[in-house]
């Protein structure tokens, strides 16, 4: 294996041009409204919070002061709880769709009434066995608030957009950057590349692919990604670009195995708070020669044909191409990440859909993540590296957000899926989704009007929302409360045991659960400690030895340190 250094006058970091942080990222208080109710899901909660005001209300009224039977005014109120409910939802959270008022009103009472005879009856039980019949009320109403959204995004209100539209299928070419080299993406100044032909024409039949990694102490799980991209079934040249520690045990496990010309190596140290990974990034995409730039992570191990069939899609017109992950171990763990019906660990793209400006984060559009991602050159060139702001978790979507308000698609397609090695215990799975919750909250006060920090923040709401509703029944009648979640967990436990045709996959909605509150945990305790303070990272770095054929000779170089305040 040949090891190349880097060459002096090379910085670590893109350099970053920095604005005062107040109004920047700070989001002004009198932006939070918005900014919440920007996300469906919210809205959904807002409506359906004015549609319980409403069945209190009436409840109280005609039980307490009309003294009418608890199981008839509890009819009376579910009625007129309905259609407040479906004019609030038809008119404020989908409104966005056109489904036709008749269409939506027979679908949206359809899908109620099958659910009003299940209310009804655990109603009357609860109401028999001496619970308080607001107690009872509060528990049907949260029963059902989950079925009602997905029947409302899935079934009621299903119809075409009207408000957003998806861009049309001509892609765009980017024009040479005038800049003099590549600045860590900036998303709130976007500049649309100009229009073109979208076949995209290289220079050579083939153009030249560069590989880079970011490794940290990867012995253990290298060798397989390695071997797995020098035995690609690409015809053109593909160059690997390593970047790790000072000293770093990775290159053990590559000694006497690889002793090639496309693999390269950079040693560079670099500090950050927990996460140095988008700063080996930008350092191996500085030193990349190639004019097709891939990103994967040292426990990745991609499929023959990966390469060739970015090349392809890239070769049709898109910017830029990402697929999803799949686990190497068919053990409990790695079945539990690919298989569970919530909280996917990564974006799950069973179907290929065009990541834009206008659609992410919405629905099932998610972000991909850097794991599995390639793009041109001039797109990586025009928007810049991965920022190193974000060194906890959620370090890949600000990137990806930047490229496309820079007017960028990315394409995600399941062709390109690679396989991945998860965490396999967990305690390591506990402790990655606490690192995400903190990174998801990064995330959030960075870009607050973002439509995924939006939705990610209306379910934090939520769930806090759910956890006090729950708290307060649980205070009142611990018993009944006690006895519906543990019915409503044995339903969906027997439902995740069916889907994953496991008996095993029945503990696929505890596991959801621990690290779904992890996740939650993660978020509190950095809004906790830092409010709604952008993320405030010093990243410094080094390159301080040259590896190369027999003894290592050392070349000091100044260092270069970036601080993002």
């Amino acid at each position: 294996m040949r090891f190349t250094g880097p060459h002096p006058g090379l910085s670590i970091l893109p350099s970053v041009s920095r604005t005062p942080m107040l109004g920047r990222f700070c989001m002004p208080f009198s932006a939070l409204p918005r900014a919440i109710l920007g996300s469906r899901p919210a809205r959904f909660a807002l409506t359906g919070f004015t549609a319980m005001a409403v069945s209190y209300g009436s409840l109280f009224t005609l039980v307490t002061l009309l003294h009418v039977n608890t199981a008839l005014a509890y009819l009376v109120q579910a009625a007129l709880a309905i259609e407040v409910n479906y004019l609030l939802n038809l008119r404020f959270t989908w409104a966005d769709r056109q489904g036709g008022l008749w269409r939506t009103w027979w679908r949206f009472h359809a899908s109620r009434l099958a659910l009003v005879p299940v209310n009804q009856a655990l109603f009357t039980v609860l109401v028999w066995a001496e619970v308080n019949y607001l107690v009872a009320n509060t528990v049907c109403i949260v029963g059902s608030t989950v079925a009602n959204y997905v029947l409302g995004d899935r079934f009621v209100f299903a119809g075409r957009r009207t408000a957003r539209t998806e861009p049309t299928t001509t892609e765009p070419t980017v024009a040479e950057p005038t800049t003099t080299g590549p600045t860590t993406a900036e998303p709130t100044t976007p500049a649309p590349p100009a229009c073109g032909d979208r076949r995209r024409r290289w220079q050579g039949d083939r153009p030249a692919v560069s590989v880079v990694v970011p490794v940290k102490h990867s012995a253990p799980v290298i060798r397989p990604l390695v071997v797995s991209l020098l035995e690609q079934d690409y015809d053109g040249r593909i160059e690997v670009v390593l970047v790790g520690d000072l000293g770093d045990s990775t290159w053990s496990a590559l000694d006497g195995h690889l002793g090639r010309d496309p693999v390269t190596a950079y040693e560079a140290e670099v500090h950050a708070p927990l996460r140095d990974a988008n700063a080996k990034r930008n350092i191996g995409l500085d030193r990349a020669t190639g004019e097709v730039l891939v990103l994967t992570d040292s426990d990745m191990r991609l499929p023959l044909n990966w390469v060739s069939t970015a090349v392809s899609m890239l070769a049709a017109g898109h910017h830029a191409v990402a697929g999803p992950m799949r686990s190497v171990s068919t053990a409990f763990w790695g079945r539990y990440i690919d298989q569970n019906m919530w909280g996917s660990k990564t974006p799950r793209m069973d179907r290929g859909y065009l990541l834009t400006e206008r659609n992410f984060g919405r629905g099932n559009n998610m972000p991909p993540v850097t794991a599995n991602f390639a793009c041109t050159r001039s797109m990586y060139e025009h928007v810049g590296g991965p920022p190193t702001d974000f060194s906890y978790s959620y370090e890949d979507y600000p990137w990806f957000l930047a490229i496309v308000n820079a007017g960028y698609d990315i394409r995600c397609a399941p062709e390109l899926a690679a396989w991945h090695r998860h965490r396999s215990t967990l305690r390591s799975l506990i402790k990655e989704y606490r690192e995400s919750g903190w990174g998801c909250a990064d995330y959030i006060a960075t870009h607050p009007t973002c439509r995924l920090a939006r939705r990610r923040l209306a379910q934090l709401l939520a769930l806090l929302g759910v956890a006090s509703v729950g708290a307060v029944a649980a205070a009142a009648a611990p018993l009944t409360v006690l006895a519906t979640a543990g019915a409503l967990a044995a339903a969906t436990c027997v439902a995740s045991a069916v889907r994953g045709r496991a008996l095993d996959a029945a503990a696929f909605p505890l596991c959801t659960t621990t690290l779904g509150l992890a996740f939650a945990l993660g978020m509190l305790v950095r809004f906790a400690r830092r409010g709604w303070r952008a993320p405030v990272a010093v990243v410094t770095g080094t390159i301080q030895r040259l590896h190369v054929a027999g003894p290592v000779s050392e070349a000091q170089f100044p260092a270069v340190t970036t601080q993002s305040s």
